[in-house]
């Protein structure tokens, strides 16, 4: 793999698709306001380290990687947080495995990195290392949370190797300091698991039952994302009550089923717009695909969540 860095703006939601260097990810903006901040990626030889820093209340869901294991570090954290039926906190670690769904909720703001790499690399050093972690460890997706001395010595290492590399890219030319921060990196990580990381975070019973539910929706979402989903017909088809529904999306997103509907369909309608590819398209083109006839209300809705006009993203998709 190359070696290569770069750090890019985070100007809407559609640029967290592939926040993760390799990954498809769907993020849904949950809360009104611009999303903004940086993301960084970087090659490490044989590794892919992926950094991102924003404000705003997003869900973000989707594999990872088709063929590596993605470990992640949340590095801060402010607000409601959780990965897959845990609510997360800055320093916490995830484990996942190649093909499995990453399935995210960050809060008011969000720092995180991620190393993408193959397990055989990681096995290197963890045979090495007390505790042996088998390659078991590694195929099943999971939170872990350290000592808090050592989450703040991880969150450390990884910060002092981003601002290392925004000083000076160059290094990462050199294969022996990039192997040596990649090893250096590695080894933080598994020393996180041995003190006491292991333990997978603490989760309430109805937190694990509602991700469950949100999920499944989600799920029937995609799959259905040219018709005209209904409230009634996601009750009929998860086999919940609405009351059930509107527990779960609470609980999990902190917004009702209807207003988590209402932005998805907007965030598939701001896809539409800004991919560039879709040169003949027209505003209302998307408005009426994704079922908002009123194309007044349309705009207004998109500006209240996204703070500009379905015609300023078309606008600026054809000009890339």
């Amino acid at each position: 793999m190359a070696a290569f860095y770069q750090a890019v703006p985070i100007d809407g939601i559609e640029d967290l698709e592939e926040s993760v260097r390799g990954s498809h990810l769907e993020p849904t903006q949950l809360k009104p306001g611009s999303i903004k901040g940086t993301l960084v990626q970087a090659g490490l030889g044989t590794a892919t380290l992926s950094s991102g820093a924003f404000r705003g209340e997003a869900h973000v869901t989707g594999p990872l990687s088709d063929t590596d294991l993605t470990i992640g570090l949340l590095l801060k954290t402010e607000g409601a947080n959780s990965q897959w039926s845990y609510e997360t906190q800055g320093g916490d670690i995830a484990v996942v495995p190649p093909n499995v769904a990453h399935d995210a909720r960050h809060g008011e703001s969000t720092h995180w990195v991620t190393l993408t790499l193959p397990l055989e690399i990681v096995l290197e050093q963890a045979e090495v290392r007390q505790p042996h972690l088998t390659e078991a460890f590694w195929q099943q997706p999971e939170m872990y949370r350290p000592s808090p001395k050592v989450a703040v010595r991880t969150v450390d290492r990884f910060q002092t190797a981003l601002r290392g590399m925004a000083r000076n890219p160059d290094l990462l030319q050199t294969p022996n300091a990039r192997d040596a921060m990649l090893d250096d990196l590695i080894g933080s990580t598994l020393q996180a698991f041995g003190s006491g990381g292991r333990e997978p975070i603490v989760t309430r019973r109805t937190f694990i039952s509602s991700s469950r539910i949100v999920r499944a929706a989600e799920e029937y979402l995609r799959a259905h994302v040219h018709d005209p989903v209904r409230l009634p017909q996601l009750c009929r088809h998860l086999g919940v009550a609405e009351r059930s529904l509107y527990r779960a999306f609470h609980e999990v997103l902190h917004v009702s089923p209807a207003v988590y509907l209402r932005r998805w369909r907007l965030c598939q309608a701001r896809r539409m717009l800004a991919n560039p590819q879709s040169a003949d398209l027209t505003v209302a083109d998307a408005a009426l695909h994704f079922g908002f006839w009123e194309l007044g209300r349309f705009a207004g809705q998109y500006r209240h969540l996204f703070g500009g006009l379905p015609s300023e993203t078309l606008t600026s998709a054809k000009q890339a």
